[in-house]
């Protein structure tokens, strides 16, 4: 399973009932089919809250080789040492730069992570004076409001 999810990470769950079929000769349930994609899926490529654990690592490796970007994050510490994201913003130094050459309209969209805590990935773009978009700033929240941008 874990190298189907490989090959395809949006592999889907009609297909794994399919493949238990014509491997087994069995009919596995929607649940079971679905519990098993998830487990390929973490093993493939970890769970939220591991993500969530390397994410200074990665904001770290981010700044250290992109000079002058902004990164800002908080986080909710629970008892036993770990943490899980509150929200996590970062720009990069050149998409700063460029935003004084734009039109200052900022369209900011949002796609949900589909993850047990519900956060929110956004982005705020911009046109630059050649209709192209322009990715200004990116940030990973509980939520989508006011309180997650300031």
């Amino acid at each position: 399973m874990e190298s189907l999810v490989q090959v395809d990470p949006a592999y889907d769950v009609k297909y794994v009932i399919e493949h238990a079929n014509s491997k087994y000769n069995y009919t596995i349930s929607y649940q079971k089919a679905w519990q098993a994609l998830k487990r390929a899926r973490e093993n493939v490529y970890g769970t939220w809250e591991s993500s969530c654990q390397f994410l200074p690592k990665y904001m770290g490796a981010l700044q250290r080789y992109n000079p002058r970007t902004i990164v800002e994050w908080r986080h909710k510490d629970r008892v036993d040492g770990v943490f899980t994201l509150g929200y996590v913003f970062w720009a990069y130094r050149p998409c700063i730069k460029a935003f004084k050459h734009c039109r200052k309209i900022l369209a900011i969209d949002g796609t949900p992570l589909y993850t047990k805590y519900r956060h929110k990935l956004l982005i705020s773009n911009t046109l630059d004076t050649n209709q192209k978009i322009i990715s200004v700033a990116y940030a990973i929240v509980d939520d989508e409001s006011y309180r997650s941008w300031h």
